[in-house]
């Protein structure tokens, strides 16, 4: 699918400027690695800044479960098998 989705842009290179298939095809190479190498790096900030917001996350995850629960019991609704404390882990994210 990869390879359909991106074939328009050697063409496009070979018809435009005039460039053998070789160039073309290492041109499109160096763009696609180029984007791929963007996107690795744009992931892997996004998961550093969500691990350092991660504690701050889980603090206000806490304070909602106590008020959840809070608000359970006092309608007569046992709370403790409903508990969210195993799914809010920091820990559970990194690899």
């Amino acid at each position: 699918m990869l390879a359909y989705a991106v074939l328009p842009f050697p063409v496009w290179l070979m018809k435009r400027f005039r460039l053998p298939k070789s160039k073309a095809t290492v041109v499109t190479a160096a763009v696609l690695a180029g984007a791929s190498l963007m996107v690795a790096f744009c992931l892997e900030f996004g998961i550093a800044r969500l691990m350092t917001r991660m504690p701050l996350y889980e603090q206000n995850l806490a304070g909602l479960h106590e008020q959840v629960a809070a608000f359970l019991s006092a309608h007569g609704i046992d709370s403790a098998s409903l508990s969210l404390k195993q799914y809010s882990r920091p820990n559970a994210l990194a690899p």
